[in-house]
């Protein structure tokens, strides 16, 4: 099944093998921009790139809220989370259930790398970061993926709680 066109998808730069050339796919086309590790189709790949983004908003941004409260961190977010949203995630005889032990792991890895950062400054590289760190814990994938999600739904909890606002995050 093919992939939906994502207008916000920054299309890579690859290789046409059988003739050398550099080529990447615009608006479900390839376009080739000459010889694959020249300055020319790297200066034409830019071009094309910034043609293609150019009122779209490719960088995603978060913005501060609009009721002019103070801008917190992500400790202070995560404080937040445990403190209001976890509590919620209880068996049906009242025990913690073990979602609350996978958020916990997850907000361990962003705390201990991005602790100190504003949360309006997290973006989606920062995202990566903290998911190679899982990486790196030995996780399984399907596990680091879940942790991802479950990483992704801690920022977009807070968007709701209009602490901010993530145009990455929103569908």
């Amino acid at each position: 099944m093919p992939r939906k066109f994502d207008p916000h998808r920054i299309p890579p730069l690859l290789l046409h093998k059988s003739t050398g050339r550099a080529r990447a796919r615009f608006g479900g086309k390839y376009v080739y921009l000459g010889k694959h590790g020249s300055p020319e189709a790297a200066r034409r790949y830019g071009e094309l790139l910034q043609q293609q983004f150019q009122g779209v908003g490719v960088v995603p941004v978060a913005e501060a809220p609009s009721n002019g409260s103070e801008v917190i961190s992500v400790n202070e977010l995560c404080l937040r989370f445990v403190t209001e949203r976890l509590p919620q995630y209880v068996t049906s005889s009242g025990w913690p259930s073990a979602e609350q032990d996978c958020f916990k792991g997850v907000i361990r890895h962003l705390r201990k790398i991005f602790g100190e950062t504003a949360v309006v400054e997290f973006c989606p590289l920062k995202l990566r970061i903290v998911r190679e760190a899982m990486i790196a814990a030995d996780w399984s994938r399907n596990f680091v993926n879940k942790q991802v999600g479950r990483l992704r739904y801690l920022f977009r909890w807070a968007s709701r709680g209009n602490w901010c606002r993530f145009r990455w995050l929103m569908p």
